[in-house]
């Protein structure tokens, strides 16, 4: 008899049973985890992508689609907010489109130095904050604990600002700031020897102020990124060869060559001055020959320039759609 008991209490044949019940069920909680973590970030996924592209339009549209028919330096707000909305709702989260309902779109102000966004619909709007959510996603695991379903959503900020720093190859033309406020105002610069005028040549200060370093910016553009608070050298007097070069290059554009020049808060064009600002200038005519001497030009509403960052003055030169957040 105390031998049997023995092998009974020794006998674990049915403990495999009970092994394989708790391994089934760690098995399957596992594979419900798994699947709550996969399709959570699934849905932050969609959701991250739907807010940057809502915000990323939005700050587009703060401007026309055709820049050429600007009429203010002025952003629109409004326009902003709508496109905003519109391309947001067109993604698709768990295979349904976002509704308005679920979409938040602020238009305001982003501090680069803080990188905070202020919403506020003002004059010096410059970006777009979009909020996606899709409340009560569905989970399985969860629901052991009593949760059944978790309310998600995303945020994305761009901006589409004036720019502080525009790339590689500028001409050397910097203009008075008094001129490039005036959109619509066409300038004869003339690049007299009389230290006073609307423009003058310029040259970073390493590259020398001469014939040979304003033909090679024009030429080759050679002239390195520029960023607001930069020194330049700035030369005024007439450089025919450099004039020369410029007329040679317009008759590339035969409809007027756009270009972006640094603007400086100065009329005289003799001396070393930072850059304050970019503005967009619509080149028709260079005067090479006889008297007087000239680049004549349009100051334009504003353009985009494609390489170019964000932060700076409201003189017009516009760097393209950012994510900043």
């Amino acid at each position: 008899m105390k031998q049997g008991k023995k092998g009974f209490f020794n006998n674990d044949s049915g403990a495999v049973a009970v092994y394989v019940a708790i391994g089934i069920v760690v098995f399957l909680g596992a594979g419900a985890l798994a699947l709550d973590v996969a399709h959570m970030a699934s849905v932050k996924r969609e959701l991250t992508k739907a807010a940057e592209a809502g915000a990323l339009s939005g700050a587009r549209s703060l401007w026309p689609q055709d820049l050429s028919t600007a009429t203010s330096r002025d952003p629109n707000c409004s326009n902003a907010t709508n496109v905003a909305l519109a391309t947001t709702t067109k993604n698709r989260v768990e295979s349904a489109n976002l509704s308005t309902g679920e979409v938040t779109v602020e238009v305001g102000r982003w501090d680069y130095a803080t990188k905070q966004f202020t919403p506020g619909i003002s004059v010096n709007a410059n970006g777009v904050r979009v909020t996606a959510s899709r409340a009560n996603v569905q989970m399985v695991l969860a629901q052991v604990f009593g949760q059944s379903s978790k309310n998600m959503q995303a945020t994305a900020v761009a901006v589409m600002d004036f720019a502080g720093a525009v790339g590689k190859g500028c001409l050397p033309i910097a203009v008075n700031q008094d001129y490039a406020q005036n959109p619509g105002l066409t300038i004869y610069i003339g690049f007299n020897p009389d230290p006073e005028d609307n423009g003058g040549w310029f040259a970073l200060p390493a590259d020398g102020a001469n014939a040979n370093t304003f033909k090679d910016y024009i030429r080759n553009d050679s002239c390195p990124p520029l960023h607001i608070g930069d020194t330049i050298d700035l030369q005024n007097g007439v450089v025919v060869s450099a004039l020369q070069e410029l007329a040679a290059e317009l008759a590339n554009h035969p409809g007027g060559w756009d270009v972006f020049l640094p603007v400086v808060d100065t009329p005289k064009f003799n001396h070393a001055d930072q850059i304050d600002a970019f503005v967009p200038v619509r080149i028709t005519e260079v005067k090479h020959n006889g008297n007087p001497k000239y680049v004549k030009g349009t100051v334009l509403t504003v353009a985009e320039a494609a390489a170019a960052l964000p932060g700076g003055g409201k003189l017009g030169a516009l760097a393209p759609p950012k994510l900043v957040q």
